[in-house]
């Protein structure tokens, strides 16, 4: 992963693990976070979770003990599973993480869960958030006519000047980026998901 992030800014990267009953792509992909402030860290929960249902990268950004966000970044191919048996598999893995820390939740990445209009996502997906308090702040389509890329946050307000752009082209899925308010420092965060 190196070989894309420019300099000074180091990248975590989640390979995708081979499969051998995956109806999907048998080579390349994963996760990746590029950064460059130094709050940015693998979380000491990360293996505690290993999804069937989609690919996860979990970090933890944190300017001080007191204020620390847990950063899901999930893909999940249509490949992978059904909409149900998603939801049903992240709303147990935010009740586990829940019970162990009390990092605020940032969920971020392509959950191929559109709903039939353009400004929602899918209605299991949403009821999830709902439950656990969660508030989805991408509402314009990031693909086509679909909401398909998600930023949600446990602490809405923390973020400012959420933004989908089509930044230049370069995917088949527009840019979506947002600031995160962390007193006393700030951080800059977008992704797209590009089908590799």
């Amino acid at each position: 992963m190196s070989d894309i992030s420019p300099a000074g800014y180091p990248a975590l990267h989640v390979p995708r693990s081979p499969s051998a009953n995956r109806e999907g792509p048998s080579r390349g992909g994963g996760l990746s976070i590029v950064y460059h402030e130094s709050v940015i860290r693998r979380h000491r929960l990360t293996n505690e979770f290993r999804p069937s249902t989609c690919e996860l990268q979990l970090v933890r950004v944190c300017s001080s003990q007191s204020l620390a966000y847990a950063v899901f970044h999930i893909y999940r191919p249509q490949w992978m599973s059904t909409v149900p048996a998603f939801t049903d598999e992240l709303a147990d893995m935010i009740a586990k993480f829940a019970a162990k820390v009390n990092d605020h939740v940032i969920i971020s990445g392509d959950l191929n869960c559109p709903a039939t209009d353009s400004s929602h996502i899918d209605d299991h997906l949403s009821t999830v958030f709902d439950s656990f308090g969660l508030s989805e702040l991408v509402c314009t389509p990031t693909q086509d006519d679909n909401l398909l890329d998600v930023l949600v946050s446990s602490r809405p307000s923390a973020f400012c000047d959420v933004r989908v752009t089509d930044a230049g082209l370069v995917s088949d899925h527009r840019l979506v980026t947002a600031s995160l308010q962390c007193r006393p420092m700030k951080v800059k965060t977008s992704y797209s998901s590009r089908n590799i």
